[in-house]
């Protein structure tokens, strides 16, 4: 309280002191109020006013008024109320103000070069990823094309027909076989035929011998098929290495078999259709003999790969490694999924082949499968009308499904009957098989494929018939 007194003495008496040295004394000041400090706290309720006043500032009829400083007297006096007071122009704050222009003009600076650097980054991130894409295509294209030849050259699926014969002399190798066979026309990568033989062969206990002697091979013929021509006997017993394809049927199967001096035909049809066989997908197809139009009890169980076999294996084994084959690629929860469909296991297959023969892209596998899934539960149009159910009615495949044919009156003609065929048409892959188990959700009741397997989905007659008509005009061009 005392500090407050003498504050306010101090003030009073400075007051008196700018009164004494005006010119002009008039005698309202002669007697001058302390005005207690408390009383700026609440001038015009605002508590800016009280942050804005300084506890050495005097109030002069309620105006707010700086003390007066010596350093100040040359600068011109400001009169209020009649009374010279001396103008606040603190140096520190103009400085402060011309700092804060300054680094706002710097911040602003700062703002857009970061801003350019930002779109500078965002330009340079785009070519980046440009290029990556590129690269990417390039690539892909590149490894797309070399493996559509290599492929080929392996599992001879488009070749011309060249026959040469073929010197083995002893101690050949199988390195110098690729030689002799790229000399003869037969393959046309004899590096891809060496790493190929390498590693369908690597775990072998031991290394491949050729025999002597002198052999004409076909270049039809894939590597595996080649390569059994020219292998040595092992203890006596011959091997032959066979490759099946996805989408054959039991009869061309037993061809492969035949033609390579494996078994004979008869033999092949008894293990086929009454060789007792421990799995439980052939346990469930108990009765078989009963459906109607069916001709092969394991037909779409002869999982499709590569296989060694001695040529004089009994045919009941050699149907067996086939059959441990699909039972280790169909898994269990297979079962529960034919389950949830409400579909058999053999129902299931049959709809897979159907899809092997029906599908050339594995793209389009899925929506094939809910085309006929579709058609399946759908009682005004239950027909699958599938070109490779009729197909497999016949002795040899034809080439083009003609109308006549859609009128012949067979089980497997699926534009007469309705529902699935009696069995199986072909034996399928994996890829057709999870298919027919996990089809696409669509709308789909009909498709049509180009020349280059490429599929064209629609949901309404309509819609289909513009499309097969848009690929009639397309295969005319």
């Amino acid at each position: 309280m005392d500090n407050m007194e003498k504050n306010e003495k101090n003030e009073s008496f400075e007051l008196d002191v700018m009164v004494e040295n005006s010119n002009d004394k008039k005698e309202n000041l002669k007697r001058t109020r302390a005005i207690p400090q408390g009383v700026r706290s609440v001038s015009n309720n605002r508590t800016s006013v009280q942050s804005s006043v300084n506890k050495s500032d005097t109030v002069v009829n309620n105006p707010v008024v700086k003390p007066v400083k010596k350093e100040n007297e040359a600068k011109s006096d400001t009169i209020v109320n009649g009374v010279p007071v001396k103008p606040v122009n603190p140096p520190d704050t103009v400085k402060n103000v011309k700092q804060t222009g300054t680094d706002s003009v710097a911040q602003k600076n700062k703002k857009t070069k970061n801003t350019d650097e930002k779109g500078g980054g965002l330009f340079s991130g785009i070519a980046k990823a440009l290029i990556y894409i590129i690269a990417v295509i390039s690539i892909s294209g590149v490894l797309s094309y070399y493996g559509i030849i290599y492929s080929n050259d392996i599992f001879a699926f488009v070749k011309d027909d060249v026959s040469a014969e073929i010197s083995i002399k002893e101690n050949t190798t199988v390195s110098e076989l690729a030689d002799l066979l790229h000399s003869g026309g037969i393959i046309e990568h004899p590096g891809v035929f060496r790493f190929y033989t390498w590693y369908r062969h690597r775990n072998d206990e031991k290394p491949i011998e050729l025999s002597e002697g002198t052999y004409e091979v076909s270049s039809l013929l894939n590597y595996d098929m080649l390569l059994s021509k020219f292998r040595k006997t092992s203890g006596g017993r011959t091997i032959v290495t066979l490759t099946f394809k996805e989408g054959l049927t039991v009869d061309e199967t037993i061809k492969i078999f035949t033609d390579a001096g494996v078994g004979n035909r008869e033999n092949f049809i008894e293990a086929i259709n009454n060789y007792e066989y421990d799995y439980k997908f052939v346990k469930e197809l108990e009765g078989w003999e009963n459906i109607p139009g069916r001709k092969y009890r394991l037909e779409g169980y002869l999982y499709p790969d590569t296989y060694d076999f001695y040529t004089d294996s009994q045919e009941s084994f050699i149907i067996s490694k086939l059959l441990s084959n699909f039972n280790q690629k169909f898994e269990e929860e297979y079962y529960d999924r034919c389950a949830i469909l409400g579909y058999t296991v053999d129902e299931m297959i049959t709809l897979a082949s159907i899809i092997e023969k029906e599908g050339f892209l594995q793209e389009d596998l899925d929506k094939i499968s809910s085309v006929f899934h579709n058609r399946l539960s759908n009682w005004d149009n239950p027909y699958l009308q599938s070109d490779a159910t009729i197909q497999y009615s016949f002795e040899e495949r034809k080439k083009e499904i003609t109308s006549d044919d859609l009128k012949i009156d067979s089980l497997y003609n699926t534009y007469m009957y309705k529902g699935l065929p009696p069995s199986a048409v072909a034996n399928p892959g994996l890829e057709s098989i999870l298919a027919a188990l996990y089809p696409a959700e669509t709308n789909y009741y009909y498709f049509v494929t180009y020349k280059n397997g490429a599929a064209i989905f629609s949901r309404t007659l309509g819609e289909h018939n513009n499309a097969t008509a848009s690929i009639k005009n397309a295969s005319a061009d």
